[in-house]
């Protein structure tokens, strides 16, 4: 969007630094077109698979910049892509040959998107597949008509627009905590392992949650639960994951703080409860915790048993 206004501007050229700025820029527009096209099909291929390191083996769809990378180095010493006449860019009879690469990208992240359906969700589907019509719209307009500015609008309005749709539509945040989902907690601990990130999660189960429910209603047990979402948010206030793993179950995964410190954050937990007036109307005052540490061998089922068997141990008459 900064690049190709630059490339009009300085077009003609009338001095030599314009003329410098001119011929930068009109090799980096096309230069940047299959990158941010590769890293936008990266970013779909890992909403479906979940997988890491299948995008490397794929070298996150970079094929097609390594290809313009080539044809622009040739460019250099025997135009056939574009030139310059008395420092004014002219393009060439065989200019198409980016425009065709660009719409095989284009074509084939279609068709991946189309015959991987089923691992997508409907809504979602239809919804990305549509808006994948306009950069195709608006490139087809602009190379009819190049002084139309339709490309890079219409790409990046869909970029944003897909990227919205698709972390909202998948269950980001708990609708009642707004705390992080149980599969958004998934993911993130699968991307600190993939990134082989050591990591401690504590998981918090509240006592007697079922009886606050049966005593007083499902209302204030859903106060009560919005209220400990806040305070857990507090006390651990520096880490980037916080999550409702459902029903009274919660999840923090630790990354700054080692287990004497988590401690303390957890006894200031249990304080802070003492002078809630929310928690004093329905008698709630305790929770159990369980933790388990990332060491690089463990798989993440793994990790939420161990929590999970700790946080039982530690249950009143358990």
């Amino acid at each position: 969007l900064i690049v190709e206004p630059i490339t009009w501007l300085y077009d003609p050229s009338t001095t030599q630094f314009e003329f410098v700025v001119n011929v930068a820029t009109n090799y980096l527009l096309p230069l940047i077109s299959p990158v941010l096209i590769g890293v936008w099909g990266s970013y779909l291929d890992y909403k479906i698979f979940e997988n890491r390191k299948r995008l490397r083996r794929r070298l996150f769809y970079m094929y097609p910049t390594m290809a313009t990378a080539i044809v622009l180095m040739i460019n250099a010493f025997t135009p056939i892509v574009f030139t310059f006449v008395n420092q004014t860019y002219q393009p060439v009879s065989t200019g198409w040959l980016l425009q065709v690469v660009m719409f095989l990208l284009y074509g084939y992240f279609i068709i991946f998107f189309y015959f991987n359906r089923p691992h997508v969700r409907g809504a979602v589907y239809y919804g990305v597949f549509a808006f994948f019509m306009l950069p195709i719209i608006g490139s087809i307009i602009q190379y009819i008509e190049p002084t139309f500015f339709f490309a890079w609008p219409m790409l990046a309005l869909c970029a944003v627009v897909v990227y919205i749709f698709l972390e909202t539509t998948t269950g980001i945040r708990d609708y009642l905590t707004k705390l992080y989902s149980r599969r958004t907690l998934e993911d993130y601990m699968m991307n600190l392992a993939e990134a082989s990130r050591r990591f401690i999660v504590v998981m918090i189960d509240l006592n007697d949650f079922k009886t606050i429910n049966d005593s007083f209603g499902h209302q204030a047990g859903d106060t009560v639960l919005i209220e400990f979402s806040q305070c857990l948010k507090k006390t651990f206030n520096e880490e980037k994951l916080i999550a409702r793993y459902g029903g009274d179950e919660f999840f923090v995964v630790v990354e700054k703080l080692n287990p004497a410190s988590i401690q303390k954050r957890l006894i200031s937990l249990r304080e802070s409860l003492k002078n809630n007036l929310v928690f004093k109307n329905v008698n709630f005052t305790d929770f159990s915790v369980g933790m388990s540490d990332y060491d690089g061998l463990k798989t993440i089922d793994e990790i939420f048993l161990e929590a999970d068997q700790r946080m039982y141990n530690e249950k009143p008459n358990s």
